[in-house]
C-alpha cells in the first residue's frame, strides 16, 4: 500500500522558500498596478471605439479590434498572475 510522506518541516531559524517574481514583473508590485490601470484604460477606450460597430466591420477592421482585445487580455492576465503569485507566496 502506498503511503504519503510528510513534507519536511521548517525548523527554528530556517527560512521558508522564497519566490523570485522579478521575471514575471521586473517593476514589482507598482508595475503590476500600473499595468492593470493601463489595461483598464485600454479596455474603456476599446469599448468606446467599438461598441455597437463590430457587426459592420470587414475582415481587417475585425482583425485590428481582436488584436487590441488580445493585448488588453494579455496585460490583465499578467497583472493578475503577478498579484496571485504574490498572494500565494505570502500565505
Amino acid at each position: 500500500m502506498a503511503t504519503v510522506s510528510e513534507a519536511p518541516s521548517v525548523g527554528a531559524g530556517d527560512q521558508p522558500p522564497a519566490w523570485d517574481l522579478s521575471s514575471v514583473m521586473p517593476e514589482g508590485p507598482s508595475g503590476a498596478v500600473d499595468l492593470g490601470r493601463q489595461a483598464v484604460a485600454a479596455a474603456n477606450t476599446f469599448a468606446d471605439q467599438h461598441e455597437g460597430r463590430i457587426a459592420a466591420y470587414g475582415a481587417s477592421e475585425l482583425r485590428e479590434a481582436l488584436e487590441q482585445l488580445e493585448a488588453i487580455h494579455a496585460a490583465m492576465t499578467l497583472a493578475d498572475a503577478y498579484a496571485t503569485l504574490r498572494f500565494d507566496a505570502d500565505t
